[in-house]
């Protein structure tokens, strides 16, 4: 009796040992951060999901988009280039800005949707005019470059505006 209670015994501390070896070697990919809004940690760096960043996922990256920025655009097939500043707002989701004086219009207006910590993109609409594109601000902030297709009626223009800050 004695040897099967010590083989018993023998294979329950294994086991146990096994076991214990095998779960604390385990690690949740070297991380250590508590990455926050959704974000993952993978190898020691947080993985943030589209409109957060920094180490822990813990900036909102519309909150540098939100200012004024004056610059000029233009447009193929127009001869003239128009001056002017726009308004980049928040909006009702942390995704989501508003831009404001478009085309140098108090009513044109449009909603932008952030893509990725530099880049934006927008579409709006105002009486019978419609206009699509992207924004994207250049590494120091400073800089906001828009590329847009503005709708008129039957005729349409490639865009370009460059403002600062």
């Amino acid at each position: 009796m004695k040897p099967v209670y010590h083989v018993l015994m023998s294979s329950i501390v294994i086991l146990a040992l096994f076991c214990t070896l095998f779960f604390t070697s385990c690690s949740n990919s070297g991380c250590t951060l508590n990455c926050q809004n959704g974000g993952s940690c993978y190898n020691g760096a947080c993985i943030c999901p589209t409109g957060y960043e920094g180490v822990n996922c813990q900036t909102l990256s519309r909150d540098k988009f939100v200012s004024y920025f004056t610059g000029a655009d233009s447009c193929t097939g127009r001869i003239d280039s128009n001056s002017y500043a726009i308004k980049l707002l928040a909006y009702s989701s942390n995704l989501q800005m508003v831009m404001e004086n478009f085309l140098n219009n108090p009513n044109d207006s449009a909603v932008c949707t952030i893509t990725s910590t530099q880049t934006f993109q927008f579409q709006g609409n105002n009486h019978g005019t419609s206009y699509l594109g992207k924004g994207t601000l250049s590494k120091d902030n400073d800089t906001l470059t828009l590329t847009y297709t503005v709708a008129v009626d039957t005729s349409h223009y490639s865009c370009k505006f460059i403002g600062i800050r």
